[in-house]
């Protein structure tokens, strides 16, 4: 056959034919005639066809994919830090900055620097840029310092598979041919006998807000070391956990912040005071009327020689590690003075804000003008969640079994929810403030009249918007007593 070409695959193989010898005549895009040459003849092209009896499902070659793996290169910039940018000259390249961590080729982004400028060569104390500062006179500013960074990633051969009929398929109903009905009995595997098994659960967390790890991570004296939250395994019980330990307040960021859009001047002053007044009550119990009160207590705030107010700003003169530390025992004790818990040890009365007001020399401070940090509402998260799925049959119950401890703690800033869910409905059980919920998640909602007609089974506690999510919230509750 003309435009065949045999090429021996299979005894029944054959690449699909070309037939070349089709010819079409050529037009005029503008007006739809015939292109013609000078003396009226159709100016024709040939046009390669197909053979389409070759093109059968009994004669196509197979497609064979990859098993292993192919490696590729990522591309990624992260952030190296907020570093102080000191240009000494107008319209410079070479500027004074803290090279400690700093490598040649990171990226410097400032209001003074154009697009793209990164370091060329680092000195003592000051690095060469790739670009000349815009600046016409000696000055300063807070630049942001990026690293771009090229690592190998893995390709996943495995290919996924998308059902064109999913109400008929026979993947619908079976999974490698057996019923689907029967794998709920397995979707819930211990979870806890040998570890987490990363194959069918996954845990991960997300955070509220910006802060600094060493202030997220400070040490509590009691408890020590502060985490936002995480997975843990307790192998007494040989169960899983999961656990937050977050401050209680953000990081305050300073003055130098403000150009980044972190610093917030009323409460970074409120936090100025916070630490006056630490520093005011250590020095009224070391060396004032308070001295003979025991070192237990005088510890309990803050000395100057730990963190200071200088010049507008906090001065953290023990290093972070050690101020931020005391900081967290000092805002324990501001938050009990607060909560009216905190108790003299000597006169064994309730030491308020007016009591630290009435001390000589202390002054005025309520929890109004004191601030232990930024913003007390931001909210971490930790998830703990099968991997594995099981299909809903309607009228067929399906049954699920958890084996849980949770926390009872009755005050409010925790919320704890297990359950069942996928991307439209939830049925979970909350604990929230040592309120026991059980909850009803949807896109669509229930009508008021269906859960008046249920009002004989359950006791309807309240209706409303689920924190902006437009899931209709129906809590069916009732309170834990401790």
């Amino acid at each position: 056959m003309n435009g065949g070409k045999d090429i021996k695959i299979g005894h029944d193989k054959r690449p699909v034919s070309i037939i070349p010898v089709s010819e079409e005549p050529l037009y005029n895009i503008a007006n739809g005639e015939i292109l013609t040459d000078e003396f009226g003849n159709p100016l024709l092209t040939e046009v390669p066809i197909y053979y389409t009896p070759d093109a059968s499902t009994k004669r196509s070659t197979s497609v064979v994919f990859g098993v292993e793996p192919d490696s590729y290169n990522v591309k990624s910039v992260e952030r190296v830090g907020i570093l102080t940018v000191t240009y000494d000259n107008a319209r410079t390249n070479n500027v004074g900055i803290d090279t400690a961590s700093l490598l040649v080729g990171d990226v410097v982004v400032g209001s003074y620097l154009p697009e793209a400028t990164t370091i060329t060569r680092i000195g003592i104390s000051s690095v060469y840029l790739s670009n000349n500062s815009t600046n016409t006179s000696s000055t300063s500013e807070d630049a942001i310092v990026k690293r771009r960074s090229v690592t190998k990633a893995k390709s996943n051969p495995v290919l996924k598979i998308e059902e064109q009929f999913k109400e008929s398929s026979e993947v619908s109903t079976t999974l490698l041919g057996i019923s689907r009905g029967e794998t709920q009995l397995s979707l819930f595997s211990n979870v806890s006998s040998y570890g987490l098994d990363n194959s069918d659960w996954e845990f991960y967390t997300f955070n509220d807000g910006v802060s600094f790890g060493s202030w997220d991570r400070r040490r509590n004296a009691i408890y020590g070391d502060r985490y936002n939250a995480k997975l843990t395994e307790e192998v007494q019980e040989s169960g899983i956990q999961l656990t937050a330990f977050s401050v209680p307040y953000s990081y305050p960021f300073g003055p130098n912040f403000e150009k980044v859009g972190l610093y917030n001047n009323a409460f970074f002053q409120n936090y100025l005071r916070f630490i006056e007044l630490g520093n005011k009550l250590y020095d009224y119990y070391t060396t004032g009327a308070g001295s003979s009160y025991p070192d237990e207590w005088r510890n309990r705030f803050l000395s100057n020689s730990i963190a200071k107010v200088e010049a507008g700003d906090v001065t953290y003169a023990a290093g972070i590690e050690s101020s931020f530390a005391q900081i967290d025992t000092w805002t324990d004790t501001w938050r009990d003075i607060k909560d009216g818990i905190l108790t003299d040890p000597v006169n064994n009365t309730p030491f308020t804000f007016s009591v630290v007001s009435g001390l000589p020399g202390i002054g005025f401070f309520d929890s109004t003008n004191t601030r232990p940090g930024y913003y007390a509402n931001e909210r971490r998260y930790a998830f703990l969640q099968s991997r594995r799925v099981f299909r809903y049959q309607p009228g067929r119950i399906s049954g699920f079994t958890f084996g849980l401890r949770s926390s009872v703690e009755p005050v409010p800033g925790i919320t704890l929810e297990w359950g069942i869910s996928n991307p439209t409905d939830q049925y979970i059980f909350q604990i929230d403030a040592g309120q026991l919920s059980i909850i009803r998640r949807s896109t669509v909602p229930l009508s008021v009249s269906v859960l008046e007609r249920n009002e004989d089974i359950y006791k309807i506690a309240r209706i409303y918007d689920n924190l902006g999510d437009h899931y209709l919230k129906t809590i069916l509750s009732y309170y834990v007593n401790k």
